[in-house]
Order: C-alpha cells, then sequence, then structure tokens
C-alpha cells in the first residue's frame, strides 16, 4: 500500500506499527504474540517451534500452522520488528521492544479504568535492597523466570527489569521491580471477589486478618525467592528488605 504525502523519515515509522496493528484483529493478535513470546524468553532468542507453540497457546489456534507462521515472521522482519540470527532464531529488535511496550502500556491503562471500581488489599515490600560483586540485574531476572513461579513485564526503559507472578487470577496482582542499583520492590495486591459489595467493604475486613496476612505472606514469599536467587548466583550477597505492610485499597 502506498502513502502519499508522508516523509521518508516516517514511512518506516509507519511501516512498522501498519506491519502489526494494520491488520485484522486476529491478524494483530497473532503478529503481537509473536513479538511477546520472543521478548520473554529468558534466553534473548527463540526457535521457530518454540515460537508456534508459544503464539499457538496465546491465541488458543492448534490451527496455526508452520508455514503461516513463517509469512508472519517474514512481514516482522521485513519492518524491522525482529531479526533472524545466523543459528535460525529469532530475536526482538529495539523497535519491536519499543513498539511492544507502547502497546503494553496502553492495554495496561485501559485494564486499570476497568479494575478501578475494585477494592481489596495491596501488600508492598518498598526500598529492598540487593549488595553484590558483579551484581546485574538482568542475569537476576532471568533466573527467577526460570522457576516457572515469575514472568517478566514489558516496561519502558532498559534500567530495570520487571516481573510478575505467573498466576492470571483477575482478582490477583503483583509486580516486582530490579533496578539496575540493586534496588527492588514488590507489590500485590488480592482484589473483593464480591464485586457488588453487598457485604460491605469495612466490615468485611474488620471481621478477619485473613486478607492481611495473605498479601503479606505472597509479598514476604517474593523478597524469600529474591535473597534466594540473588545468593545462589554471587555467594557474597547480601539483600536487606524490610517486612512487608498491606493496607486496604
Amino acid at each position: 500500500m502506498s502513502v502519499t504525502g508522508v516523509p521518508s523519515e516516517n514511512r518506516r515509522v509507519y511501516d512498522m506499527f501498519s506491519a502489526v496493528f494494520s491488520q485484522k484483529a486476529e491478524v494483530s493478535a497473532i503478529r503481537t504474540a509473536i513479538i511477546q513470546a520472543i521478548n520473554k524468553c529468558t534466553r534473548g532468542k527463540m526457535k521457530f517451534r518454540d515460537i508456534l507453540r508459544e503464539v499457538q497457546s496465546e491465541v488458543n489456534d492448534t490451527n496455526y500452522t508452520s508455514e503461516k507462521l513463517t509469512y508472519d515472521l517474514s512481514v516482522l522482519k521485513k519492518n524491522g520488528l525482529i531479526n533472524k540470527m545466523e543459528d535460525g532464531e529469532y530475536t526482538i529488535t529495539e523497535n519491536g521492544y519499543n513498539l511492544l511496550t507502547m502497546y503494553q502500556e496502553m492495554k495496561n491503562r485501559n485494564c486499570a479504568q476497568e479494575k478501578m471500581p475494585k477494592t481489596g488489599f495491596k501488600s508492598e515490600v518498598v526500598k529492598g535492597k540487593i549488595k553484590a560483586k558483579g551484581f546485574d540485574f538482568n542475569v537476576i531476572g532471568d533466573e527467577l523466570v526460570r522457576l516457572q513461579l515469575f514472568r517478566k513485564k514489558v516496561i519502558a526503559g532498559k534500567d530495570r527489569v520487571c516481573l510478575e507472578l505467573r498466576d492470571d487470577d483477575a482478582d490477583f496482582d503483583s509486580a516486582i521491580e530490579i533496578r539496575e542499583n540493586g534496588d527492588f520492590n514488590v507489590s500485590v495486591i488480592l482484589y473483593r471477589s464480591d464485586k457488588d459489595g453487598k457485604n460491605g467493604f469495612l466490615s468485611e475486613f474488620e471481621q478477619s486478618d485473613e486478607w492481611f496476612e495473605t498479601a503479606c505472606a505472597i509479598a514476604q514469599m517474593i523478597t524469600y525467592y529474591i535473597k534466594r536467587t540473588a545468593k545462589r548466583i554471587w555467594k557474597d550477597s547480601k539483600v536487606k528488605a524490610p517486612k512487608p505492610d498491606a493496607y486496604p485499597v
């Protein structure tokens, strides 16, 4: 498709967006899933067969064939969103990462608006600190993902790694941020399942400490795995973190 009146320096940007988003909804979903799958791979690159399996799972379409994936990969590669390495594996480019970040931020903002009426308990570990000779936030992020308890989140900026627990329950949310300087924060939110609020928000929480204790326990568990993983990577590591607290939101 030719575009008239578009300066040449902007045409490439237009082509990158149209390669993913100027398609039918199902095509956009698949191509977004491809970039997400490669981006989440802890090795930084991904084999063809693994991408196919991830995309089939993500879009719930076992009829998505290797021939279709070959075509979609060629479109994304042609427009500078992914690269194919000499060993045949695929990596995400900086442009692909930036496009995915923008998409994820808009998606999260929309989801956040949907969650606004929900209430629950939030537990936090704020201003934790990892000290170790040769500390690398990317290394500990990759090691945590290998535990299968965590997965990476897409963020803007490359001075930190952001993770979350592998739990897709709509009434649960988590965020783990580990920065380049070793600072880290943990956040866990348990939302009430009683969306109509028939029992009354305050009365429900005054009658039981279960929400508070559960939220704190999950935040403490995450902190434990950060400490354990850091110690396994760097024998001299020291991790300090305040005891998690919780409060209604």
